[in-house]
């Protein structure tokens, strides 16, 4: 933006209003004076009716001089009003981002650049705004879907008993409680999405031994990964301690590791990292699978809350919320959570926290 110390245009106005005053003033002048000479020299005597007609035609062309001589000099400014009117009328009119011509380097110009930026920032506004209508729309199709189908299986199971009472009860009733466990995850984690965008979930930071917390759930699901032939690996330096909401890192972890439990390819090997990056003063949990070539791709997308890494729908109910509400905590908690690819056939999911440090007894 110019940098303006006074009021140039109000100093250029004022110079055009001395400006012409003083020509309006040499035109009195002078034509009072080529008046008198010529009354004079006819040897006519002092009249004053004559000189009460002559001075107001004299006075009349002065001010008309000074009138044609300020709207001569002012054209140009009034011109740039007018542009300018008609600049702010068509982004008024929708046309978002239009960018006014500015010239010269006054309070006009100014006012340009402030037009711009405004433009500008109302494009961006306009867009966001607009992201964010289509990622709930796109957010609400998903959950839709998601909601329905574990309902349509409860319905039928349901139906199932009423039909063939006490057959396969029991089978029926655990297919039953499976579904309404995975539609309460779904609303859990649509209730998360929407509390941590509102700002209403509040970490409470305390130590907590990470290397521990890390042994402890792979205790949990190595019988898991074991179920679908996939081998987990941990390699986890001890006494790791970071500051965090416990509660908020282990919702981070278990994300992480149900993540690779539901996408890992089967009968492979899932490797677990805890360390201690000296050089940059963090804590690292990582977490290694293979993957398919289509994740791979399309690695800058699966924190979109509305992402889905099967486009069929197909796979996992609600898998477009979990690493957005992990990523989410992890910066409430100071840190942050990153993918990257690890190798050809390799995704790394890596949970950053500021570094405490290690604690040895």
């Amino acid at each position: 933006m110019r940098k303006i110390g006074v009021n140039k245009l109000l100093l250029k106005l004022f110079f055009v209003i001395l400006l012409n005053w003083f020509l309006a003033s040499c035109v009195f002048f002078l034509l009072a004076y080529f008046a008198a000479r010529f009354y004079f020299q006819e040897g006519a005597s002092f009249n004053p009716e004559m000189v009460n007609r002559v001075y107001p035609s004299i006075l009349f062309l002065s001010i008309l001089v000074f009138i044609i001589g300020f709207s001569f000099m002012v054209r140009h400014k009034l011109k740039q009003i007018s542009h300018l009117a008609q600049e702010i009328d068509a982004i008024a009119s929708g046309n978002l981002g239009h960018q006014v011509v500015i010239k010269g380097n006054d309070e006009l110009a100014s006012l340009g650049e402030n037009v711009n930026r405004m433009s500008v920032q109302i494009k961006e506004l306009f867009e966001k705004e607009r992201s964010h209508e289509q990622e709930h729309r796109q957010l609400t199709s998903n959950l839709s879907h998601d909601l329905r189908t574990p309902l349509t299986s409860i319905r039928g199971y349901v139906q199932l008993l009423q039909d063939y009472p006490g057959k396969h009860d029991q089978a029926y009733l655990h297919i039953i409680e499976k579904k309404t466990k995975q539609l309460e995850r779904l609303v859990d984690q649509l209730s998360a999405v929407d509390r941590l965008s509102d700002g209403q979930i509040t970490m409470h930071a305390e130590s907590i031994n990470l290397s521990l917390m890390t042994s402890q759930l792979i205790h949990e699901y190595h019988p898991l990964f074991e179920m679908d032939g996939m081998q987990l690996v941990p390699d986890i330096e001890s006494a790791l301690f970071v500051s965090a909401d416990v509660e908020g890192v282990m919702r981070t972890c278990q994300n992480l590791l149900s993540n690779a439990l539901k996408y890992a390819q089967k009968n492979s090997t899932v490797r677990i990292d805890v360390r201690q990056d000296q050089e940059k003063e963090t804590i690292v949990w990582e977490i290694r699978n293979e993957t398919d070539e289509a994740t791979l791709q399309q690695l800058d997308k699966l924190f979109n809350r509305t992402y889905r890494v099967d486009p069929s729908r197909g796979a996992v109910a609600g898998d477009g919320l979990g690493l957005s509400i992990a990523r989410q905590i992890m910066r409430l908690n100071g840190g942050d959570l990153i993918v990257k690819q690890a190798g050809k056939h390799t995704i790394s999911f890596q949970a950053i926290f500021p570094s405490i440090g290690q604690i040895t007894d």
